[in-house]
């Protein structure tokens, strides 16, 4: 149960859609951006089109709109997905009572390799964090902001490794994993939603980090899975893990203390929900 009106932009995008199917018709607000002039409008859970929202009313607005790709030959658009189109949302969210923000950044920031701490995607991220603090601040609203790195979970659509393992395994294809040496910290995007919504009914400003305790060995995950697929055996053994990897970070780590879906279980959803 939400305790203000809820606007979310990024609701078509894997954790957004997860949100909403949650939520399913409480009072929430869709940001929408018009395919031919790039207004900004909003959708309300009846899916009518509103240009304005009530000033009357009190709302929080989850911002989890970004745009990922490592081609610098786009790395306008993703200046543009991930700053200024921000920036033009708060703009249209002006004369209404904002009493929240909250925002997913990226850990890749705290990469120990400074190409992916230098790519635009990494770099807008944070430069529109810096904007919204302020903008806070400014405006005497509450600000959370919660670092993430490998969400999963079922029905995952994006082009990002966990699903093209799952597809590689489904389809019988060659394994998609190009170094075995690499490691992912995984967060089921359940966990991300109780997350949203615990941060959606409180007042206050945070700053902290989801991670799990430790990441996993990528090449075991497909091992695990595809053992699962071709014997339907669940070897959770196979799974092997490593301690983090991330340059230090000033805020603290709020994951750990709290129950989670078990990364045994929330894997084999990636196989189950597509058979």
């Amino acid at each position: 149960m939400l305790n203000n009106n809820l606007i979310i932009s990024g609701s078509s995008g894997f954790i957004g859609t997860n949100l909403l199917n949650y939520l399913q018709n409480q009072n929430i607000y869709r940001v929408k951006k018009d395919k031919n002039n790039e207004e900004i409008y909003f959708v309300d859970s009846l899916n009518n089109k509103i240009n304005k929202l009530e000033s009357s009313n009190s709302f929080t607005f989850i911002h989890l709109a970004t745009f990922f790709t490592k081609d610098i030959s786009l790395d306008k658009f993703v200046y543009e997905s991930n700053y200024q189109y921000g920036k033009r949302i708060l703009n249209k969210l002006e004369n209404i009572n904002l009493e929240k923000i909250i925002y997913t950044n990226s850990m890749y920031c705290y990469y120990p390799d400074s190409e992916t701490r230098e790519l635009q995607y990494t770099k807008s991220k944070l430069q529109f964090s810096d904007y919204l603090n302020k903008y806070c601040i400014d405006k005497k609203i509450s600000y959370e902001e919660i670092f993430l790195d490998n969400t999963y979970g079922p029905n995952d659509s994006r082009d990002k490794i966990l699903p093209n393992i799952v597809k590689s395994i489904l389809n019988f294809q060659e394994n998609p994993i190009l170094n075995p040496n690499n490691l992912v910290n995984l967060i089921h995007v359940n966990d991300v939603i109780s997350q949203l919504i615990d941060a959606a009914n409180r007042s206050g400003s945070y700053k902290y980090a989801m991670l799990n305790k430790k990441s996993i060995l990528l090449i075991s995950i497909y091992e695990y899975l595809n053992e699962y697929f071709t014997k339907g055996v669940a070897n959770k053994h196979l799974l092997k893990y490593s301690k983090n990897n991330y340059l230090e970070f000033p805020f603290e780590n709020i994951f750990e203390t709290k129950d989670k879906v078990k990364d045994a279980e929330g894997l084999l959803e990636l196989i189950n929900n597509v058979n």
